[in-house]
């Protein structure tokens, strides 16, 4: 009350845009949260479209500041009405309360108690007046009452959980004993004042019973007491412990548990032990579910002992047995050669035995799983088997044979070559290019068998005597060898021609289907020797599966030997044609139009598509164009052939109609699956 400005706040208009509405830009005179005078302010808001600034819309409203004058009073909660019982013997008490605070639509500017809380009240009623004034001056007010009753005790203190008489009983070397025991509680309904004869805790001559008095006297001078006798006495008899309680345990455990303690529990009798005193305690060295060391055997003692020291004790033994895993009997690896000329070692592998031994349960065998389908043929290399052996804790065991077999068999040379000679063939350098076919190599294993020679095919060597030493070696280092001699020796005049044997005879084919060749051809090539030349050229002017053409091919083959000497045969690949030609379009029944007054009609058919597959056709004279003078039905047989002498005939029948009209078309039906659209031209 009292400023000249306001502010103001309210939510801004937006612009729809929800069904395809233009967005807008927005322009106002005033934002929200601005500061406004008393009396009416006008707020303007101007809409623009985006897409076509001359679209615009506006939105207006006031917003009126005034003065405000506060005539409401703040609300106040007094206190529920009070009763106190006053303090014993005294004119005053003393009374506070909690008030709760006054709350105002403005503030809350001052509040009072009178009289305060923490006022001295007397014996009565006293009203105590709550006021409270906000910022404006307003004023409220409320009133509760207090009431201070008269003390008027008449009960006295009351002991609880007052002891009774007890003993206590100290070894005989002992003239005195230190007690102990919880003291009593007192009530009343005023304040207390208690003293005791003794406190806890006390030293006590033995041989005496000594009276412990509490006494408790309230505010009204009323008095209560508490009294119990403690008799001090030499102990003689130890505490007794029922020891047929307890018996040894034994657990078992797996083999892999061997490191890892286990818990073990037993059943505690209660008490655990008594005494005459009624004073006893209990120690043991482990509690039901400690934890115990498998392999190691235990004692658990418990000792029971009363307030005179003396004690009895009892005891059991804790046994926690490792129960070893099974164990396999000829787990051993094999060892093998593989058997003669062959990849594999064939021999009966024995089970592995299996035993165990369960203390708990001494007829109860392992499980075994075994492998299956052991065979008796073992490939070159190693074969692993496993076995497992589960016993009735779950403790498992495997048993693992590896079977290795290795090659004992050296490599079988099948084809040594054997001695031969051979002729120096350049003078000049007296030497000769020296080859010949390596041996052929037989190995059991299957695997790759490094061979190597001393001297290699295709090495040049002069006049002399030579050996040469094949060595054949497999994976495993076995070894096989052999040799031969060559003889190198000068070369004398060789003038004889090499032999051809087996030279083959005219082949007789027909050419593919569609087709102008044979490409199916296959025969089997000549050999050729030598008198001293043995590796001799063959050289063929065509080979087996190339395209042999209709009609006839010579195909030679030339042998040459290191001295030049030549000898050759031939034979003829005859293909043959045996595929008649083909009418691509064969017309049936052909219409000629012309005019009436027309004598005479030039029928053309050398149109007329046909085609071979040899890629060549020769038409009869019925192709050739001729000329028709009536108008009956002409019928023209096409006769095509190809070079083999092969046929094919296109029967064609043309009738004459007279009508109006030059250079008609015509549709012709063909024999064919479709029509064809044929001309004939009109003279």
């Amino acid at each position: 009350m009292g400023e000249s400005t306001q502010s103001v706040t309210w939510t801004e208009p937006t612009v729809d845009t929800s069904n395809g509405q233009p967005n807008a830009n927005i322009t106002r005179n005033r934002i929200p949260g601005s500061e406004f005078v008393i009396g009416s302010t006008y707020v303007l808001y101007n809409f623009t479209s985006v897409q076509d600034p001359r679209i615009q819309t506006e939105c207006a409203f006031y917003i009126i500041v005034s003065r405000f004058q506060d005539t409401q009073a703040p609300v106040v909660t007094c206190p529920r009405n009070m009763v106190v019982v006053g303090d014993l013997n005294s004119p005053t008490t003393t009374v506070t309360w909690d008030p709760e605070p006054p709350t105002d639509n403005v503030g809350v500017s001052s509040f009072s108690f009178f009289p305060p809380s923490g006022s001295s009240f007397g014996i009565g009623i006293t009203s105590v007046l709550f006021t409270a004034t906000d910022t404006s001056g307003n004023k409220a007010d409320c009133s509760f009452s207090v009431t201070v009753v008269e003390n008027t005790d008449t009960n006295g203190p009351i002991f609880r959980n007052c002891p009774a008489d007890f003993n206590v009983l100290v070894p005989n070397d002992r003239s005195f004993a230190i007690v102990n025991w919880s003291p009593p509680t007192v009530f009343d309904e005023s304040s207390t004042t208690v003293t005791s004869s003794h406190t806890p805790p006390v030293q006590l001559a033995v041989g005496q019973s000594h009276t412990v008095v509490y006494t408790a006297e309230d505010a009204a001078s009323l008095t209560a007491n508490c009294t119990f006798i403690i008799s001090v006495g030499y102990d003689l008899d130890p505490p007794v412990m029922d020891c047929g309680a307890f018996s040894p345990i034994t657990r078992y455990v797996r083999e892999a548990e061997r490191n890892t303690p286990i818990s073990i529990s037993w059943n505690e009798p209660s008490p655990l032990a008594t005494d005459n005193s009624g004073q006893v305690s209990v120690v043991r060295t482990n509690a039901p579910g400690s934890l115990f060391l498998p392999g190691i055997i235990e004692t658990v003692r418990y000792t029971a002992t009363d307030g005179a020291g003396l004690t009895d004790d009892c005891s059991f033994m804790v046994s926690v047995v490792v129960d070893p895993a099974p164990r396999f009997q000829n787990c051993t690896d094999y060892r093998h050669a593989t058997d003669m000329d062959s990849n594999t070692a064939s021999f009966i592998l024995l089970n592995p035995l299996a035993t165990d031994v369960d203390p708990e349960n001494p007829s109860a065998g392992p499980v075994v799983n075994a492998p299956t389908n052991i065979p008796t043929q073992f490939p070159i290399g190693t074969t692993t088997l496993r076995w497992t052996a589960t016993d009735s804790r779950g403790s498992v065991t495997e048993c693992v044979i590896n079977v290795i077999v290795s090659d004992g068999q050296a490599p079988d040379i099948l084809s040594c070559p054997g001695n031969f000679e051979v002729f120096v063939e350049n003078s000049t350098f007296r030497s000769a290019l020296v080859t010949w076919p390596e041996p052929q190599i037989q190995e059991n294993s299957g695997q790759t068998v490094d061979l190597r020679s001393t001297i290699s095919p295709g090495s040049l060597l002069g006049p002399g005597n030579y050996t040469v030493r094949y060595t054949a070696r497999d994976g495993f280092n076995n070894e096989a060898s052999c040799s031969f001699h060559v003889t190198v020796r000068d070369l004398p005049g060789d003038t004889t021609r090499p032999e051809l044997q087996g030279c083959p005879t005219n082949i007789f084919a027909v050419a593919l289907q569609d087709l102008d060749y044979n490409d199916q051809i296959t025969w089997v090539p000549p050999t050729a020797t030598d008198n001293e030349d043995t590796n001799v050229d063959l050289i063929a002017s065509h080979n087996p599966l190339q395209r042999f053409f209709i009609g006839e091919t010579t195909v030679t083959y030339t042998a040459i030997d290191d001295r030049n000497n030549r000898q050759a045969c031939s034979f003829q690949v005859i293909v043959q044609d045996d595929q008649d030609p083909v009418f691509s379009e064969c017309p049936d029944n052909v219409f000629q139009y012309v005019n009436p007054d027309t004598v005479t009609t030039l029928i053309k058919l050398d149109d007329v598509l046909v085609t071979d597959n040899s890629g060549s056709v020769q038409r009869d004279q019925n192709f050739q164009s001729r000329e028709v003078v009536d108008n009956s039905p002409v019928t023209i047989n096409l006769v095509a052939s190809d070079p083999s002498g092969n046929q094919a005939s296109c029967l064609v029948v043309v009738t004459i109609e007279r009508t109006t009209g030059n250079g008609l078309q015509l549709i012709i039906s063909c024999l064919g699956s479709q029509p064809n659209l044929w001309k004939v031209w009109c003279s």
